[in-house]
């Protein structure tokens, strides 16, 4: 919890809160070169920037105004970018998979340990019929599995709030809220390696069945933080594919429109 208080408190703090006050020099990209910003030659920010402002004072003409083209769409989310503030956004991404990591902790912590409250349930339930213990321990199972979906499902829901409906702002900030969970993962590196250290012969039993299922919640965290990365990571190149030219019929190539 206070890795991922610091580093929500860092990003807020570290990060403009204007998204014109980025630093785009720093990173070559102090012009704009989307074609569907500058027409196709590279202009200065500094030039195109009071324009921008001004347009979104009128962003409902725009979006009535504008088509679903490429262009048009690439036009929208750069205007919609400027009426974002990034530290918000990116430190609310964060912590949102802070929290995430953190709940799923909690839920493999108590639903998947041997010697957990569910566990013993269901184990003391089938002593009554085969039957009735493995239905038990299908519901855990379910809700276990249940539980981790709908954590995605929020994180998902509330990142596309956030992105303002820009996709690529959306995989930036899949990307932010794996590395969030990636905190929590850290913070429980001990549990992680816990039953590889307590599985020599030397180890008393005891220890060997604390450590067992140490280790349950944090594998949790880090499927989830894995999950996201790859969301965030692998959408662009899904994006490259589907915009890549493909050769049609006659051999002459065409925009993929798939």
């Amino acid at each position: 919890m206070l890795g991922g208080a610091g580093a929500v408190a860092a990003s807020a703090l570290w990060i403009p809160s204007l998204y014109k006050n980025l630093r785009f020099e720093d990173v070559g990209q102090e012009n704009f070169t989307d074609p569907a910003i500058t027409g196709g030659t590279p202009t200065p920010r500094e030039q195109l920037e009071p324009q921008i402002e001004q347009a979104l004072t009128d962003m409902g003409q725009w979006v009535s105004q504008s088509d679903e083209s490429q262009y048009a769409s690439a036009f929208l989310d750069m205007l919609t970018l400027y009426s974002l503030t990034p530290n918000v956004v990116v430190a609310g991404t964060l912590g949102l998979g802070v929290l995430a990591a953190l709940g799923a902790v909690l839920l493999l912590g108590g639903t998947g340990h041997r010697f957990g409250g569910t566990v013993l349930r269901a184990a003391r339930t089938s002593r009554t019929g085969g039957a009735l213990g493995l239905t038990a321990g299908l519901g855990s199972t379910a809700l276990t599995a249940a539980g981790v979906v709908s954590l995605l499902v929020l994180i998902s829901t509330v990142i596309a709030v956030l992105s303002a409906g820009v996709p690529s702002l959306a995989l930036a900030l899949l990307t932010y809220a794996g590395l969030g969970a990636l905190i929590v993962v850290a913070a429980h590196a001990g549990s992680l390696m816990a039953s590889t250290l307590a599985d020599g012969p030397e180890a008393e039993t005891g220890m060997r069945n604390a450590a067992a299922g140490a280790a349950h919640g944090p594998r949790a965290a880090l499927l989830l933080a894995g999950a996201l990365t790859a969301l965030g990571t692998l959408g662009p190149i899904g994006t490259a594919l589907q915009l890549a030219p493909v050769r049609g019929p006659s051999g002459r190539t065409v925009p993929c429109t798939r």
